[in-house]
């Protein structure tokens, strides 16, 4: 699970609040120990049991929370330890190690939003509403949608992994919106010129269509134009446009 000497710990005490420190050193999932540094200014965050130092991509599987402790004790009431390990484990593994690496920046801002609130352990999870839309209202105008979002989606799922409900609603959907539209100049792109019908015969004349790469080219760009086309205009006019780019296709 999160981290078996951790767990094992946590249910032979009686105060699952008051947890003792872990045996050993954070492991990752492949089971090689890794190597603690200390971290660079801008990821400080304050020394807690809770959150050892690890790398990015295993913060989701040993930063805890007292909520995960009883819910841990919950899942090992039902199955063995060892089926236990094996379900989180495949939880995990439904990420990619750039996603988790990803989420466990977000996870490590959120913390530091909470150290300097001065939040208590048992109320980081499962947060509030109010301190998730805090948290990431507190980052308008410094990063872009995509960043928020994906702390967001990281942050939720660590809760998932800590048996927490997830509390995000109306409150976080419209502190979403507000920083889409507080988002840095620096981190917007102007839109691209549409893709016509022209360009698509630019290739078809620039090609050597009897060169399997060149025709692979064509193929790609004009059954990608053809898609977008039936996905964008699914009006009656558009129907005989799909015919006719098909005809000239």
């Amino acid at each position: 699970m999160f981290s078996t000497s951790i767990i094992r710990q946590a249910l032979a005490s009686a105060d699952a609040a008051s947890p003792v420190a872990p045996l050993g050193l954070p492991r990752t999932s492949e089971g090689r120990i890794t190597k603690i540094r200390k971290p660079r200014i801008s990821n400080h965050y304050a020394p807690s049991f809770f959150r050892p130092h690890v790398l990015a991509s295993e913060r989701l599987r040993h930063w805890v929370s007292p909520h995960a402790f009883s819910h841990h004790h919950h899942v090992i009431s039902q199955i063995p330890l060892s089926a236990a390990s094996i379900l989180m484990e495949v939880m995990l593994s439904s990420l990619e190690p750039k996603t988790r690496s990803n989420y466990g920046a977000g996870l490590l801002r959120f913390t530091q939003f909470c150290d300097q609130l001065a939040i208590p352990e048992q109320n980081r999870c499962p947060a509030s509403e109010v301190l998730i839309s805090a948290f990431i209202a507190s980052y308008a105008g410094r990063r872009s949608t995509d960043c928020v979002n994906g702390w967001l989606a990281g942050l939720k799922f660590w809760h998932m992994f800590q048996g927490a409900p997830w509390l995000g609603g109306p409150m976080l959907c419209s502190v979403k919106k507000g920083v889409s539209k507080l988002v840095p100049a620096a981190s917007r792109k102007d839109k691209s010129e549409p893709v016509t019908l022209e360009h698509i015969h630019c290739l078809l004349r620039d090609l050597d269509l009897t060169n399997a790469k060149d025709a692979a080219v064509y193929s790609a760009s004009t059954a990608a134009f053809h898609s977008v086309c039936r996905y964008d205009c699914p009006s009656r006019t558009s129907l005989g446009l799909y015919s006719l780019i098909s005809d000239i296709l």
